[in-house]
């Protein structure tokens, strides 16, 4: 039992510390998007489609990384996603044309696909049942606490070190990281544990389109929302770049509260709040111009999403079986993927042809259907009172 403590204790560190790492990719692009659109004399359209592209890579091979995840070892197939985006990286912060940075921000995409479906399906598999939403709301916390520190160095740095010099000091973990994976992969400790609930597959495809019409609308208000807090409140884009902080700052809240909540009664009920208060926040950002009162907004964002993002992955792990996990999981992230590599060329067509102001408010019709996908959900499970 010491030993299978052990084991878990260093795994679980592994992949926090992981996740805090390659949460860095997630949000560096949309931080840079500014600079870039500055540099390049981009569109709005032009940059959602940069970011497009991007996400797009990351979605298919988030599924392709997922089905082979349940086939070989997770680990190794991790390392070798931490190996590439290092390289990636150095040579995205030697790129001259936007042609270039366009090709390597698909290939990083590709590279920074494995870890998500992999690990989130290692860290619900060998979790304890009765605690398995707080280590994972600890799981995606520290993937947000990654991204403050991430957007509070490039605050304080852009301005004096540029964006090149920080993506090559960006680059060294990953290949620490790799080392890492590589090593644990040699270990034979397994830890098989069916689903805690069996759901049809019918229902866990609603879910996972449930989610995913929700990040058409949630992924155009993370694009953009550099963009936003620097053309419509005259931010900076060091000023800017510390937004993503405090929405980060509220995720590890979120995060934390939801898998707390999640182990005690329905992720379900998580899920439903968070997007209430998604709603009632977009809402208000677009309508208040008072910057204080913009940060405080931007947190409760965070706190909203990253109740979300626990209950959800809490919900399919509970669903899905260790032989399972990885393609259900790199699935639900195809899906959110294919939802967010549209949003912002979709949203930016929208802020071209109108107004960045008016884009955002529509970014809550994916929403809005998404509470009737998951209600929807709900009542197709209404016999097991566990899920509602």
């Amino acid at each position: 039992m010491v030993t299978i403590f052990k084991h878990l204790r260093n795994s679980f560190s592994i992949h926090n510390i992981g996740h805090a790492y390659n949460d860095v990719f997630f949000i560096i692009i949309p931080i840079l998007l500014p600079l870039f659109k500055s540099e390049f004399n981009l569109s709005y359209v032009q940059s959602g489609l940069l970011i497009s592209g991007h996400i797009g890579m990351r979605s298919l091979f988030s599924y392709i990384s997922g089905h082979f995840g349940d086939k070989y070892d997770k680990r190794i197939i991790i390392s070798a996603g931490f190996v590439l985006s290092s390289i990636f990286v150095i040579l995205l912060s030697k790129a001259n044309s936007i042609y270039s940075i366009t090709g390597l921000l698909l290939l990083l995409g590709m590279a920074i696909s494995t870890f998500h479906p992999l690990a989130t399906a290692l860290v619900g598999g060998e979790a304890l049942c009765e605690h398995r939403a707080f280590y994972l709301g600890i799981f995606e916390s520290t993937g947000a606490l990654g991204i403050i520190l991430s957007t509070l160095t490039f605050g304080f740095l852009v301005d004096s070190w540029g964006w090149r010099k920080l993506l090559l000091i960006l680059s060294i973990p990953g290949f620490i990281l790799a080392w890492y994976y590589l090593r644990s992969a040699k270990e034979t400790f397994k830890k098989n544990i069916p689903a805690e609930y069996e759901v049809s597959r019918s229902n866990i495809i609603l879910f996972i389109v449930a989610r995913g019409v929700r990040s058409l609308g949630i992924g155009a208000i993370f694009s953009f929302l550099a963009i936003f807090a620097t053309d419509h409140l005259g931010f900076s884009a060091g000023i800017s770049s510390w937004l993503m902080s405090v929405l980060f700052l509220g995720c590890i809240g979120g995060s934390l509260s939801g898998g707390w909540y999640s182990d005690l009664k329905s992720p379900l009920l998580i899920i439903f709040i968070s997007l209430y208060t998604a709603i009632i926040v977009i809402l208000s950002m677009t309508y208040i111009d008072i910057k204080m009162v913009f940060f405080l907004l931007v947190f409760f964002f965070g706190i909203s999403h990253g109740g979300f993002f626990t209950s959800q992955n809490c919900w399919l792990t509970k669903v899905s079986t260790s032989e399972t996990r990885g393609r259900i999981m790199g699935f639900a992230f195809f899906i959110d993927g294919f939802s967010v590599t549209v949003a912002p060329t979709l949203f930016g067509w929208l802020a071209d042809s109108t107004n960045l102001i008016i884009s955002y408010r529509l970014t809550l019709v994916p929403v809005i259907m998404s509470c009737l996908l998951f209600y929807l959900l709900k009542n197709n499970i209404r016999e097991n009172r566990s899920y509602i």
